[in-house]
């Protein structure tokens, strides 16, 4: 080995993009999960010749320019399906369907058996479903995904990406020059920050073993209850459905209180400087801003960063309803736009107990986030609003 790569004393500033595996001339780099079930950069050292090009990569390693604000609105997608298929506004889905009749390629989030999220490529409109809704688990980005997108965008073809603020910061320093190719289109989500994907495998086989079946699909979304008051939805291979608020679910109470999130979440260097396209996200609050809009199926907050932002949003309008919003409307009620979570107060008991294997009951029973009857009173509120709002707006 030559110079020995400031990769490898990253530590938890690693976002885990597994940008630098994929641009490996020697693929002596893979992505190896730590004791928390974040992955790492682990170096075959007999084979690494220092040439560096897995630090030029790196998002956690390199400064990032902030993302002009063209254009900010509220969005939503006029065809009712869509709109429920989706966790906000549909947004996602009218973009992708785009580039999918171009012929072109989409890379999102999807899970394989429920277990692992993985970034996979979509060539048919048919196989659009499983990159929609949220998913709160960190998706891995292997490097064929990587090879993929920089040969259909060698190839001329559409490309859109959709991903976290630093993968999709990791995909443009791997594409380099190509990341200004007019046919690729970034979008990054707004993201409150990404799960220990050990956390959720423990979660599922706790949910298995208290169902009698192995999970066959899960819905970190579920409007039945309304969009600002939804909830989560697990189906298992016997018939059973397991549906609550997300406000009474113990794993999305472990990522909404930033307990479980991976620790570069807390100090994100590409939070609204990832060079994205469009941003995407809920657009929380309008509720208030916006109180007989229609709200109650989901909003989507579309920040436009690019010309080439412009005219992909330009291609879908006869397809959403929308009105222009400031920005700081948008960030008023979603601090996770601009601001990266602060550390939550069962972070470090969580953390620990993965790294001593430490059983998914004891960890439950150590970090139970209850609600207190006045949270309970507010989220009751919140699905009797979203109900009353689809009735006037009916």
């Amino acid at each position: 080995m030559g110079r020995k790569p400031e990769i490898l004393m990253l530590g938890d500033k690693c976002c885990g993009c597994g940008a630098c595996s994929a641009a490996c001339p020697r693929t002596c780099i893979h992505m190896e999960e730590d004791a928390r079930g974040f992955l790492h950069p682990i170096i075959d050292e007999n084979s690494c010749v220092g040439c560096l090009a897995c630090d030029r990569v790196c998002p956690a390693l390199n400064s990032h320019n902030r993302d002009d604000v063209l254009s900010v609105s509220w969005a939503k997608a006029n065809e009712k399906s869509l709109l429920l298929a989706s966790s906000s506004g549909g947004i996602f889905g009218l973009l992708a369907k785009r580039v999918l009749d171009a012929k072109g390629v989409v890379a999102g989030a999807s899970f394989d058996n429920c277990l692992r999220l993985r970034h996979v490529l979509v060539e048919r409109e048919q196989d659009l479903d499983p990159l929609r809704s949220s998913k709160y688990v960190q998706s891995v980005v292997d490097k064929d995904v990587y090879h993929s997108l920089r040969n259909a965008v060698l190839e001329g073809r559409k490309v859109l990406f959709s991903g976290t603020a630093c993968q999709v910061a990791a995909l443009r320093a791997y594409l380099g020059d190509l990341s200004k190719e007019e046919n690729l289109l970034l979008v990054d989500v707004v993201c409150h920050g990404v799960p220990s994907p050990k956390l959720w495998r423990l979660w599922v086989s706790y949910l298995e073993r208290k169902t009698g079946s192995k999970l066959a699909s899960v819905n970190f979304r579920d409007k039945s209850t309304g969009w600002s008051s939804y909830s989560v939805s697990y189906r298992f291979e016997n018939g059973i459905v397991r549906r609550s608020l997300a406000a009474d679910d113990w794993y999305i109470k472990a990522f909404s209180r930033n307990a479980s999130l991976r620790p570069s979440c807390f100090s994100c260097p590409t939070k609204g400087a990832c060079g994205s396209d469009l941003t995407l996200g809920d657009f929380w609050g309008i509720q208030e801003k916006r109180p007989f809009l229609g709200w109650s199926e989901g909003m989507s907050a579309v920040i436009v960063r690019t010309p080439r932002g412009v005219d992909a949003l330009s291609e879908i309008s006869s397809s959403i309803s929308f009105d222009e919003m400031s920005f700081d409307q948008v960030c008023a009620s979603n601090g996770s736009v601009i601001n990266p979570s602060e550390k939550g107060r069962c972070f470090e008991e969580i953390m620990a107990e993965l790294e001593n294997d430490v059983p998914f009951e004891t960890i439950e029973e150590r970090c139970p986030f209850l609600r207190s009857p006045v949270q309970r009173l507010i989220s009751t509120l919140g699905v009797l609003r979203s109900q009353i709002n689809r009735i006037i707006c009916r």
